[in-house]
């Protein structure tokens, strides 16, 4: 977790490489047909579209849209949206394992555990380490 933390702090602050950006345009053209394959999921598609106030165009216009993007632009968002310490973080674990390190983690402001086999309950992990 530390190390995923770091990661995306490392991708906020320094986005991708050109050639990254460049692969993963190509890969979301190449890829766009086959989210079209079946009239349920073009019918789809159209439905989102209109739902969010799309252009008539959007579908038809992505794959020219996703090409058209710049490095600058991607590190923009990246930027925007990734904050490493404002995060919720699930785990799925025995918490006894691992709860130590995760409160040792830098920014953690709460551990929530929930037991697998007891009714969602949203408090906070009592100090000592629990059983489950």
């Amino acid at each position: 977790l530390d190390l995923v933390l770091s990661m995306l702090e490392e991708l906020k602050d320094k986005g991708l490489e050109e050639a990254e950006v460049e692969f993963s345009k190509q890969h979301r053209s190449q890829a766009f047909p086959f989210q079209l394959e079946t009239h349920a999921r073009r019918l789809s598609m159209l439905l989102d579209a209109r739902f969010l106030g799309r252009p008539p165009d959007w579908i038809k216009s992505y794959e020219d849209r996703v090409l058209a993007v710049t490095p600058e632009q991607v590190s923009d968002a990246l930027r925007l949206c990734i904050d490493p310490f404002n995060l919720v973080i699930t785990i799925t674990c025995t918490a006894a394992d691992v709860i130590k390190e995760i409160r040792a983690l830098p920014g953690v402001s709460e551990v929530l555990v929930q037991p697998y086999d007891c009714q969602w309950d949203p408090q906070p992990a009592a100090e000592e380490e629990p059983a489950a």
